[in-house]
């Protein structure tokens, strides 16, 4: 059995054996607001650990989700998940961590003691009698 898989899936035995067109370019690029790219690449061998190879990735680098990372089998399944990043990096953050962000800029850390006691100082927060 190979551990090198061509575009359409199909194993082989030596890396040689895989179009160096494919391994070109990625799939898929998207760059949001100018500070966060989305990228969709064919690997040409496995990532996964299920039965189900993974050769395509999609990861995210910068912005709220900087470092999440998808796998896929197949192409198309690639180009379907590229998509649903580029649409959730797209969206506005959620109303936790803008809060989390003016948290931690008040408290002038991100130390979670710190803030905790920023927010008890702003008085945001009350503690609940036990």
């Amino acid at each position: 059995m190979g551990r090198y898989y061509k575009h359409d899936g199909e194993e082989v035995e030596t890396w040689s054996e895989i179009p160096e067109s494919s391994l070109l370019k990625p799939l898929c690029e998207n760059i949001i607001n100018g500070d966060v790219t989305i990228a969709t690449v064919f690997l040409g061998f496995n990532v996964g650990t299920d039965d189900e190879p993974k050769i395509f990735e999609t990861a995210v680098y910068g912005g709220y989700y900087d470092g999440e990372r998808e796998t896929y089998f197949k192409e198309a399944d690639a180009v379907k998940g590229h998509g649903k990043w580029v649409a959730k990096a797209s969206e506005p953050l959620p109303k936790a961590v803008e809060s989390l962000g003016d948290m931690i800029l008040h408290a002038g850390t991100t130390n979670p003691y710190k803030i905790a006691q920023a927010l008890l100082e702003t008085e945001k927060v009350q503690l609940k009698d036990e």
